[in-house]
């Protein structure tokens, strides 16, 4: 916070620091008038911690010791450095011993001015107001310094944090690909030896059973993969070059091709452009997004995958004839495990689009939906040139 900025100023003469001091508040300028270099000096110490605005000092009051003991407090406190200081000076010679003996002993505060008599009373108030505005000046930075400081600390300790969060994110991840696997490997097993060795005597009703059991098995390895794969985004250095994103949607729709045929989709590609991407990170943020059109709809699936150039960016479209989703529920799509709806009715883990995002975010690039229910939906992706 910027202090108050008083005036101090001191004369020989205390009718004459009266004058100076009643000629500057006229000027529009707060000023105090100090009897002595000992009252000057108690005041700055004990009541102006970071420093007064200026300082008012005529020649004469001081006597060179004594100007000495005033530069001294002055230099003992860091904020009063540069402190703005008005000599005034009996008419005389510019180089007079007097003169240059007074610059001498200001001169480590380094910003002293000397005004000789006589003056006009506009001129001292033209100089204090330059002064002051240039004191301001100082606590400005001196403020903004602190603030760069606190700001740095804390981006340092953020980026601590996030390096620890990461470093427990890929434990989680090395446990994740192991210690959760290994039991769900020996549950699938046995339910796999269960119905090889008993299967012929168990009644219709136990099929069923263990065919729910199974489904959970391989619901739970797929959760598991996606929260694996969705972990190590990002973890390790991802490189970004110049891209067919064409290709990158050819690469998707080969992995998806069983899918594609099981359920007739039509999916159109219209002519697309070179970015600077990761070709595999992009191929699977076009998968998941094919491969969520292709589940989401009642009737046979037509995707049509676009793109328009808009000067800074490249915006791509995945837009299907799907079910849609109400406007309230489209914000909420790319948080992970965020479902739409019962894990029965559509296959899915709930981290795809979360996938998505992540994926988008590591090329600077930004990702959200419009869609209406029962009219479809269409993905827009926009991603730097």
């Amino acid at each position: 916070m910027e202090p108050a900025l008083a005036i101090l100023v001191l004369a020989s003469i205390g009718q004459d620091s009266r004058l100076l001091v009643r000629n500057l508040t006229a000027g529009g300028v707060c000023a105090e008038a100090v009897p002595d270099h000992r009252a000057l000096i108690a005041r700055l110490t004990r009541e102006m911690p970071d420093g007064p605005g200026m300082l008012i000092i005529a020649e004469e009051a001081l006597q060179p010791a004594q100007m000495q003991a005033l530069v001294a407090q002055i230099s003992l406190q860091p904020p009063w450095s540069d402190i703005p200081i008005i000599v005034i000076t009996s008419a005389g010679a510019v180089d007079s011993p007097e003169r240059l003996q007074t610059l001498h002993a200001f001169g480590p505060t380094g910003a002293v001015t000397m005004l000789e008599r006589p003056f006009k009373v506009l001129t001292l108030t033209t100089m204090v107001q330059v002064a002051l505005r240039a004191r301001r000046r100082q606590f400005q930075v001196r403020d903004l310094l602190v603030i760069q400081e606190r700001d740095a600390r804390q981006i340092a300790e953020k980026a601590a944090e996030l390096a620890r969060t990461n470093d427990e994110l890929e434990q989680f991840a090395a446990v994740a690909s192991h210690d959760l696997q290994e039991p769900l490997r020996m549950i699938t097993s046995y339910i796999d030896l269960i119905g090889r060795r008993y299967g012929d005597i168990f009644d219709a009703r136990a099929v069923e059973y263990f065919a729910h059991v199974a489904d959970g098995a391989q619901r739970m390895r797929a959760l598991i993969n996606s929260i694996l794969e969705y972990s190590r985004l990002g973890q390790e250095g991802v490189s970004f070059v110049e891209t067919d994103s064409g290709a990158a949607v050819a690469d998707a729709m080969q992995q998806l091709a069983p899918r594609i045929t099981e359920t007739e989709g039509v999916i159109t590609t219209a002519a697309l452009p070179c970015v600077r991407s990761n070709r595999l990170l992009l191929g699977q943020v076009f998968m998941n997004l094919i491969g969520n059109a292709l589940t989401f709809c009642e009737s046979q699936p037509t995707i049509r995958i676009g793109a328009h150039d808009e000067g800074r960016n490249w915006l791509f479209t995945v837009a299907d004839n799907g079910i849609g989703m109400p406007r309230e529920l489209q914000d909420k799509l790319f948080k992970i495990f965020r479902r739409l709806h019962a894990a029965g009715k559509y296959r899915g883990t709930g981290i795809g689009l979360a996938t998505c995002k992540k994926i988008v975010d590591l090329h600077g690039g930004r990702i959200w939906a419009e869609s209406t229910v029962g009219a479809g939906s269409t993905f827009y992706i926009a991603l730097p040139k």
